[in-house]
């Protein structure tokens, strides 16, 4: 399968475990160079990959939206000069946005031009379980590659390439020739630097305007101004590339509360060690990288729109990783919300489990190991119509770690507040089925801790076990007396924001009991195992019993909600690609209705005109990460989705290209609006690749 066509948009370029980014890809706009950042639409300056062969033949790829004009200090300089403006926008000619043609993978995003081409590669390779901290060094490199190419095989002059920048943000750059005459290029301290070696013939230009001494290829290192680079010479009759690197570092502690470093810290000690590793080790790297971007398009084949949207949603899902080591030589894997900067978001660990599980299933057990160990709680319970929380609840989990690089206190998140009746409120009930979903993914061992799960999730129903009705009710006194509890869907409509009785949360403790049987099961502890079964045999039946016209009531306790909710079918996308399809399809009864209320909602106010999918028919925000689970399961109900859902597939690609192309993908779409709304700088949507297997069973 060929490279998918995307149109231009602004997509991450980031090297997996460093929270960082070069954010670019839209035309018209220029980049950012993100570390711990997060800050979707930044932008610092202008990204300039430009070929020419002499004065006034330079053409520029149209990353830019600043280039007129000069900084005060160069004008100065410039103002007694006879000859025109010494400026990019004076001397260049910009290429024309329908003349650069775009694929994207998962590892490079290429732009071609005729003769002249520009790569950016990012690989995210699968990283084995290491036994110690110190096997992390292959895969803890803070770099990523580019690559300008220019076939100058039909010319008769030589020509000149060049990847540089305007920085417009705060500081200045510096060449790195002066702390190492081996690289080209530049840096701005020791956040960011942009190499090539001088070896393959580069050289640096930096200079108040780099415009030129490119035209003349010209070696300049001057330090006023804001434009910087490396160019190659490419003589007539022959092709040549110019291979660089994009390094980060960071010096100092990653976290507080819990004190961390990034493991690339360990093995490069200052950021000219991070740019000569990544320039010795690229070409075994990006070979590397074109195999592994072989066998997933593969993977996609005959759904181009698979491979675009997983394409852009796993560099979404890596520039938000932090690879970690504590001061004992622990291993930590976090994953940022994006713009939200919560730390290892429990509903989020859940939604990226198929990802995680294709390129290193080992983190699954780490994420949850700390969720354990520090955020983790026992509670008490009350049901419906109570006042007070008498009974016993048991072990759930908190929503997150902590937020930006401030791990939380134990056994709280940096998220849930009590006495909040709506967002910010406290989800227990679903972050204890989050943690049920994540354990059963990392296939911990546990009789002991599955046994107690198991009992915290029952008592969710009714303490009494003779009184259990197979509807998830109870409430955390984590909430306060005034409080209410809610789910993962607190910011999308009424419909789901109730955690009692929700049918999100009920499908979702079904599923939930049937992995708590095959863990338990798999522990030799049949009686554990057939006391969730037949829990989950329950539930199926109490919510069938609920179904009216053709639907799932959208929440037991509340029927003035009558809205269809098409989001029931998102618990169960991640339980089929763990392999729970056989059990699910046991229970009499459960494709069979599973099927009619989603036929229901999708007639019934859950497909907007456009042809994209609602969670709920009276939300107009949508999230495509949980449409995306949504397609998995409908898939799994026997619908074709390349011919019964074209338009919803069309959509999704447009939601996460055109909607968002200034800021990167985002999981917050507004119908109603056809805008982008929130959600930015998102990891969530690399639940696509659930897709990459079929939904079984």
């Amino acid at each position: 399968m060929q490279p998918p066509v995307v149109p231009p948009c602004a997509v991450h370029h980031s090297p997996p475990g460093a929270n960082a980014s070069l954010t670019l890809g839209a035309f018209g706009r220029g980049f950012s160079i993100d570390h711990e950042r997060n800050q979707p639409g930044a932008e610092d300056g202008d990204w300039l990959v430009a070929w020419g062969h002499g004065p006034g033949t330079v053409r520029y790829l149209p990353f830019v939206a600043g280039v007129h004009g000069l900084d005060q200090e160069t004008a100065q300089m410039q103002s007694a000069a006879a000859d025109a403006p010494d400026t990019v926008a004076a001397r260049w000619r910009p290429v024309p946005a329908a003349a650069v043609a775009r694929t994207l993978t998962p590892s490079c995003d290429t732009f071609t031009c005729g003769p002249f081409s520009f790569r950016i590669w990012s690989p995210y390779p699968r990283i084995p379980r290491p036994a110690a901290a110190d096997d992390l060094r292959p895969w803890s490199l803070p770099a990523i590659w580019l690559e300008v190419e220019l076939d100058n095989s039909a010319a008769d002059r030589d020509a000149t390439i060049f990847l540089g920048l305007r920085w417009r943000a705060a500081g200045r750059m510096r060449p790195l020739a002066w702390e190492d005459p081996s690289l080209a290029g530049v840096a701005l301290g020791e956040r960011w630097a942009l190499a090539a070696p001088v070896a393959d013939g580069a050289f640096t230009i930096r200079d108040g305007s780099v415009a030129a001494a490119v035209e003349h290829a010209r070696p300049v290192v001057r330090m006023s101004g804001l434009e910087g680079g490396i160019a190659l010479r490419v003589p007539a009759g022959q092709r040549r590339v110019l291979r660089a690197c994009l390094a980060w570092q960071h010096h100092g502690p990653a976290t507080q509360g819990v004190v961390t470093t990034y493991a690339f810290q360990r093995f490069w000690p200052d950021l000219l060690a991070v740019c000569r590793t990544a320039l010795a080790e690229a070409s075994q790297r990006l070979t590397a990288a074109a195999q592994d971007d072989a066998g997933l398009l593969e993977r996609c084949a005959g759904r181009p729109w698979l491979a675009a949207f997983l394409a852009q949603a796993a560099r979404g899902y890596a520039a938000n990783t932090q690879l970690l080591l504590d001061r004992d030589g622990g291993i930590h894997w976090c994953v940022l919300e994006g713009q939200y900067w919560w730390r290892n978001t429990l509903d989020l660990a859940a939604d990226h489990l198929a990802w995680e599980l294709d390129r290193h299933p080992w983190v699954v057990g780490l994420i949850m190991a700390d969720h354990r160990a520090r955020h983790s709680y026992q509670d008490h319970i009350r049901l419906p119509g109570e006042t007070g929380f008498t009974h016993a609840g048991g072990l759930s989990f908190a929503h997150d770690q902590g937020n930006c690089s401030q791990y939380a206190p134990p056994g709280t998140s940096g998220y849930e507040r009590p006495g909040v009746r709506g967002c910010y409120s406290f989800m227990t009930l679903e972050q204890l089925l989050n943690g049920i979903y994540v354990l059963a993914a990392a296939q911990v061992e546990d009789p002991e801790l599955w046994r107690e799960l198991l009992a915290s999730l029952l008592r969710r129903d009714h303490p009494d076990p003779a009184r259990r009705s197979g509807i998830l009710v109870a409430e955390s006194d984590r909430v306060g007396d005034a409080g209410a509890e809610i789910t993962t869907y607190d910011a999308l409509d009424h419909s789901l924001m109730a955690a009692s009785g929700s049918v999100y949360i009920g499908l979702k403790g079904l599923c939930a009991a049937l992995l708590i049987a095959r863990a338990a099961q798999r522990g030799g502890d049949a009686a554990t195992a057939a006391t969730a079964r037949a829990w989950a045999a329950q539930a199926e039946v109490a919510w069938a019993a609920r179904m009216v016209d053709g639907r799932y009531p959208a929440n037991a306790l509340d029927p003035a909600v009558t809205s269809r909710v098409l989001a029931a079918l998102d618990p169960f996308a991640m339980p089929l690609h763990l392999g729970l399809g056989a059990e699910l399809a046991a229970l009499p009864g459960l494709r069979t209705h599973l099927a009619l209320h989603a036929r229901t909602c999708l007639a019934e106010g859950c497909r907007h005109p456009s042809g994209g999918l609602r969670l709920s028919s009276t939300a107009e925000m949508t999230w495509p990460s949980k449409v995306v689970l949504c397609l998995h399961v409908l898939a799994w109900l026997g619908w074709d989705l390349e011919r019964d859902e074209s338009a919803a597939l069309r959509e999704l690609l447009r939601w996460s290209q055109l909607l968002p192309a200034h800021g990167t993908i985002a999981d917050q779409v507004r119908l109603d609006q056809d805008a982008v709304i929130g959600g930015a700088y998102y990891p969530r949507m690399v639940s696509a690749a659930v897709l990459l297997e079929p939904a079984g069973g």
